[in-house]
């Protein structure tokens, strides 16, 4: 079988023709017929290596053949260069076998230097013929596909290795190989093949070695919509399904939930691929994290700790598949959920949907705060309500989220690190670009997400209620943000009792009386809706009272929250202001939330008459 070798050169003292036919004879690469690229003005080659090479590959046995890149093309474009030695195998020499593509610091290391008639064996066997790609594993960084092998069909299917993207360029030609046949799910991963990279390779998880020339790679826009025309074609002879890359941030550094993710995963997608971005580079808990790495598994560490949407938006880079999903590192999807998101997403199509919304469940407590926060409904967002969003949700938390990466935003980073709004801002961004494609609910693709501990006593229940203040130090930025859903509202309780001493001091009258007047009126109010509701009903009758009582606690840090957020900034045109978090895609919404405060500022401004008449 005609196996090629397509190595591009430039001839360095560091890497002698003598160390490169030696990495070809220990890679098993022996009988390959080796391609050399070298540069028209590469005066060491000509000078000195070429004689080298020669007379070192002729004592190893090895048949070769060098193609001399013309004047034309920049220094070091890899890319072009491999591009080129793959068209004169297999369309000048007609090699019909494999594609290597190698580097002169390149060696593979296998237990049985037969793994390329191997391989093709079992291409034979498995695929009936169809091209696929081989994936050896880079021993410094598992899940970086380097010099990928590809089979001959593929230059005879395109005409080319790769797309004219890629002509000047020396980075990013192995992930789109990649991805374009994980795309028809065409891979062969090569567990006991290993490949070294010495420069320009990694060396680390997160630290590279200096390449010889500088990093130029082509476009992303450019690469995916050459992503989109090959797969395409593949697809039309090979049909695949959507892939799939999940993005974690982790400030916890839960190895053993993060790992939870990773089983999810590969239960789920045959080729996955989970990047788990860590947010805290001092963890004591790094080395458990960094041990999940693996093919499929890549782990990116921050310099330092940059907050949720910025260590996102460092995944979403490194993104290439077509649905990018995120999960919280907190979460545990139940069995099918993944599979189920993308089924839903694959139904729709990236021309009817921008996304999928999927569902987050909270377990059932006996913890009289954990179920008076579910009573609050301040938790709707996470698991919409199917009787109300049966098709379309109308944007979906970060801790379960698919989005079409066609449609993809950043995340924006001037958010509170700990605050929320980042992730409503974002599937309002996403929308926009996707020209108002609404989200797709996926109310069956479900992940369990535990209640936020909480220790013992007021200080426990103090720093369990902050959780919630801290999300409004964020999400207060959206009625900036996006004018567009801000309604005016009447006054809720917060407000009122803000107003109260004004009025209190102005009309001679006692704030004390006012105050627990107007707070007695909110907490039946909320503790009636609470009661009515379908949460707590697991609890016995007295908890489940104290339940609804103390929701009004929980909804209300949220309202305070807002308040001091406005207040702070010196914004009091947006007291009485509200934001739609169902923005627009439920119209009843606003006009529900106008009447119920407007009943309970009457039943205010009744329980303030009776105070005064009795003062």
């Amino acid at each position: 079988m005609a196996h090629s070798v397509l190595l591009p050169l430039k001839a360095t003292k560091q890497y002698p023709p003598e160390h490169w036919t030696a990495a070809l004879e220990r890679s098993g690469l022996r009988r390959c017929h080796l391609f050399i690229g070298v540069d028209h003005d590469d005066q060491l080659w000509w000078h000195s290596h070429r004689a080298q090479a020669e007379a070192a590959l002729e004592r190893a046995g090895i048949m070769f053949t060098v193609v001399v890149s013309p004047e034309t093309q920049p220094a070091g474009a890899v890319c072009a260069v491999w591009d080129r030695l793959a068209r004169t195998a297999v369309l000048e020499h007609g090699h019909v076998g494999w594609l290597v593509l190698f580097g002169d610091d390149a060696t593979y290391e296998a237990a049985d230097d037969e793994w390329l008639d191997a391989a093709w064996r079992r291409a034979k066997s498995n695929e009936g013929g169809k091209a696929v790609l081989l994936h050896p594993i880079d021993a410094a960084e598992p899940s970086l596909c380097t010099f990928p092998v590809v089979h001959a069909a593929h230059v005879l299917r395109f005409d080319s290795l790769l797309p004219p993207c890629f002509e000047s360029a020396n980075q990013d030609a192995d992930p789109f190989l990649h991805e374009l046949y994980r795309r028809v799910g065409a891979l062969d991963v090569l567990h006991d093949v290993h490949v070294l990279n010495a420069v320009g390779g990694a060396v680390g998880p997160e630290k590279y070695t200096p390449p010889r020339y500088d990093r130029l790679r082509p476009s992303r826009a450019a690469v995916d919509a050459a992503l989109d025309e090959w797969t395409r074609v593949l697809r039309a002879c090979a049909p695949g399904s959507l892939t799939v890359d999940l993005v974690v941030p982790s400030y916890r550094c839960d190895a053993q939930t993060l790992a939870r993710i990773q089983r999810a995963m590969r239960h789920d997608l045959a080729h996955g691929m989970l990047t788990i971005q860590v947010d805290d580079p001092t963890s004591a808990r790094l080395r458990e994290v960094l041990a999940l790495r693996a093919h499929d598994t890549r782990v990116r560490i921050n310099f330092k700790n940059i907050g949720a949407s910025a260590t996102r938006n460092a995944g979403l880079a490194e993104c290439w598949a077509e649905v990018v999903l995120f999960l919280d590192d907190d979460v545990e999807p139940k069995p099918g959920a993944i599979k189920t998101l993308r089924s839903a997403l694959a139904a729709h199509g990236e021309r009817t949907c921008c996304g999928a919304v999927g569902t987050v469940h909270f377990p059932l407590s006996l913890d009289v705060l954990h179920e008076a926060t579910r009573m609050s409904q301040i938790l709707t967002t996470f698991a919409w309500p199917v009787n109300v969003f049966p098709k379309e949700a109308p944007w979906g938390v970060t801790a379960f989220l698919g989005v079409y990466r066609r449609h993809a935003a950043s995340f924006d980073p001037e958010y509170a690190k700990a605050g929320g709004g980042e992730d409503l801002a974002f599937c309002l961004d996403v929308k926009r670009n996707s020209g108002g494609l609404p989200w797709l609910h996926a109310p069956n693709s479900v992940v369990v997400h535990a209640f936020w501990p909480r220790a013992p006593g007021l200080l426990g229940v103090a720093d369990y209620l902050s959780h919630f203040w801290k999300w409004t130090q964020g999400d207060g930025r959206l009625l900036d943000q996006y004018p567009e859903h801000v309604y005016a509202c009447w006054p809720n309780v917060v407000e009122w009792s803000a107003f109260a001493p004004l009025a209190c001091a102005g009309l001679g009258l006692k704030i004390v009386p006012m105050l627990a007047g107007l707070w007695l009126v909110e907490l039946a109010c909320e503790a009636t809706d609470a009661l009515r509701g379908p949460h707590g009903r697991h609890l016995p009758p007295g908890r489940r009272f104290a339940g609804a009582t103390v929701s009004a606690l929980v909804k209300n840090v949220i309202d305070v929250g807002h308040l001091a957020y406005f207040l702070r900034r010196g914004r009091l045109d947006r007291l009485l202001c509200r934001f739609d978090w169902f923005v627009g895609v439920h119209e009843g919404v606003v006009r529900g939330e106008r009447r119920k405060f407007a009943i309970r500022s009457a039943l205010w401004a009744l329980m303030a008459f009776a105070v005064v008449m009795h003062a």
